[in-house]
């Protein structure tokens, strides 16, 4: 990663709208209309009929003179006021520095894997966002976490420093939210930045006690202080061996196969005990299997090839269902359960984002991972509810649905041991014959139109089998989770600045004098 910081902090003035594609109208007007609205004086008494041309601009409205392009009304104002302060004016202890710079915000640019963008940090959106994490973490609302991370990773110590005097209180905030997620995982970074955040905290605090009050007063700091301490009193525990010691726990990798090649797994770190199973549903090539794991030879403790084929005689692709089932029941048959269990297709890096995989087994190699059941994949679901995965629901759980099914896509997911120990061995035998038979299919009579691939819709109930409620939040919203972990990473409704386009508010767009031109054309 590259960080690039594109544009410092405004110091004075508002920003303004404008700059949404402009659209126009060509007006004819009479001499009468333009007298009686005033469009431009010395027009009057003009007894030829002129040409005009509306445009907008954001907000802003200008007619001009077809002829010669000149603007003879307009509804924009000056970016700055009057009596707005310059650079000379200031001396830096003026009531709109303390505290916060009133109007702080930072642009900046981050080049990573080839792709660049930029990003704008407002002061008060973001103290909001950490206030309310801090106010209640198990509130379901999203952690800043990209937010936090642009402010703190896409900036250098000396830029931080500058940030600091500006708002001091959100640079320290942000320093410790993010050096608490980076304590999950092990990282070098969580000790650097809370110490940087002290540093600031101690300066302040001596050289001047009245901003370092006002601080506690309007940003988390204490809180955040808390959060990290406790995230790292945890990771030391460990560390020392100390009675809470936690030796890193088993992981078994479980990857169904067709024909997508394995070398994504060789970037990954493991915890010590980690195993990997390959379900191969499509080929049967030893040679071709050790070349694609090669890299995880004497990284692993176990790597098994398990080619395994559809039932004889049927027509159906059972995809990932049967390969996840067959490893869940003769590990649960045979007592050798890992403490976790990462289930994946063989093209995980098509729906899952791989750092996010990364975490995870960072924290468990850190003993700090415990979550019952996470979700990998980016790519999420609306909630549903039809009358086929009402079917479906009530043959697999022999309850009806009461609610809707939420998830996200695909089947990437992390299970801890208990939560399949839940379940019976005979409850995923069954699941297995329900998927493989597929009564629920159309073809076979039943509601659902899935074709010959009834795995489709058990998409929607590997979190409902292992212990999560129908409606699965998405991460972000996940109250249980670590810190580092309640984090989305894919798509989402993403809207321009509605300061250049906004269609809500354009409905409301003031427009009385324009309107009346038009009706004059």
């Amino acid at each position: 990663m590259a960080p690039r910081v594109r544009s410092a902090t405004g110091r004075r003035g508002w920003c303004r709208g404008g700059g949404s594609a402009a659209h126009s109208a060509l007006l004819m007007l009479g001499a009468a209309a333009l007298v009686a609205a005033a469009v431009a004086p010395g027009v009057a008494g003009q007894a030829s009929r002129e040409r005009y041309l509306v445009e907008r601009s954001g907000q802003d409205t200008f007619v001009r003179r077809a002829a010669d392009g000149e603007v003879v009304y307009t509804t924009s104002v000056a970016d700055t006021s009057e009596g707005s302060d310059t650079d000379e004016d200031l001396t830096g202890g003026e009531e709109f520095f303390h505290g916060c710079l009133w109007t702080f915000r930072q642009r900046l640019g981050i080049c990573e894997g080839g792709n660049c963008d930029d990003a704008e940090i407002l002061a008060h959106d973001l103290q909001r966002r950490l206030i309310g994490f801090y106010r209640d973490r198990r509130f379901p609302a999203a952690p800043p976490l990209e937010e936090a991370a642009w402010l703190a990773i896409a900036t250098r110590s000396e830029e931080r420093r500058e940030l600091f005097e500006s708002c001091p209180g959100l640079i320290v905030s942000t320093l410790l939210f993010v050096a608490e997620a980076l304590a999950f995982s092990g990282a070098r970074e969580a000790e650097a930045y809370a110490h940087e955040a002290q540093s600031y905290v101690a300066t302040m605090q001596q050289q001047a006690p009245l901003s370092f009050e006002t601080m506690l007063e309007m940003f988390p700091v204490r809180e955040a202080f808390s959060g990290y301490d406790l995230a790292l009193g945890r990771r030391l525990e460990d560390v020392d061996g100390g009675a809470a010691a936690v030796a890193p726990p088993s992981v078994d990798i479980v990857i169904s196969r067709c024909k997508s090649p394995l070398q994504w797994l060789w970037e990954l770190d493991y915890p010590p005990r980690a195993r990997l199973f390959v379900y191969d549903k499509c080929r049967n090539d030893p040679a071709e299997f050790a070349e694609q794991t090669a890299g995880l030879r004497g990284v692993l403790e176990a790597i098994e090839h398990r080619p395994m084929q559809e039932a004889a005689g049927s027509n159906l692709m059972t995809g990932e269902c049967t390969a996840y089932l067959t490893h869940v029941i003769a590990m649960h048959r045979a007592g050798s359960l890992a403490d976790f269990t990462v289930f994946s297709h063989d093209d995980g890096p098509r729906h899952i984002r791989l750092s996010l995989l990364s975490l995870a087994l960072r924290g468990m190699r850190n003993s700090a991972y415990a979550v019952p059941f996470l979700h990998l994949s980016h790519e999420r679901y609306p909630s549903f509810r039809t009358r086929c995965l009402r079917d479906v629901y009530r043959q697999v759980f022999s309850e009806e649905l009461r609610g809707a099914l939420g998830t996200y896509c695909c089947a990437h997911f992390v299970v801890r041991r208990d939560r399949i120990e839940a379940r019976s061995i005979e409850f995923f035998e069954n699941l297995y014959r329900l998927i493989t038979e597929a009564p629920y299919a159309q073809q076979n009579g039943g509601l659902c139109n899935v074709g010959k691939k009834p795995c489709y819709v058990i998409e929607f109930l590997w979190h409902r089998i292992f212990g999560e409620e129908d409606d699965l939040p998405p991460r972000s919203l996940q109250g249980d989770l670590p810190l580092a972990l309640r984090y989305e990473g894919g798509r989402e409704t993403r809207l321009p600045s509605p300061l250049k386009v906004a269609p809500y508010m354009a409905l409301f767009q003031p427009s009385r004098y324009s309107r009346e031109l038009e009706r004059s054309r």
